[in-house]
């Protein structure tokens, strides 16, 4: 179930990325032919809206990583992965603990058989 929500969810993101991006190659495209870019090329405008949408790339990228840790987290993935680890250790200390009784049971009757004698 909690891994369902994290594949539905990075689904949902990446769809959302990739329309995002044909959306910008598409207005990128139709501002280059425009009469607003050549306006602003002659204000010298246009050098200061590439730098500022490139640093709002990168605070996008940087949000898409700390979303898809806070998705591990709501998905449970680090809490089952946790709870895995427990059992494995649970399982070893069972096997463990189930041959030191064969073990100490073995002892036992082979004690009550000598006092029989």
């Amino acid at each position: 179930m909690a891994g369902d929500f994290k594949k539905n969810a990075l689904g949902f993101l990446k769809k959302a990325g990739d329309t995002a991006k044909v959306l910008g190659k598409e207005v990128k495209e139709k501002f280059e032919d425009s009469d607003t870019k050549k306006f602003l090329d002659e204000k010298g405008i246009t050098e200061q809206a590439v730098k500022a949408t490139d640093k709002a790339l990168n605070k996008a990228l940087k949000v898409k990583g700390k979303y898809s840790k806070t998705l591990d987290e709501i998905s449970g993935a680090k809490i089952m992965e946790l709870v895995e680890k427990r059992l494995e250790i649970q399982s070893e200390y069972n096997d463990i603990l189930a041959t030191k009784l064969e073990e100490a049971l073995n002892r036992i009757e082979e004690l009550e058989k000598k006092i029989k004698k």
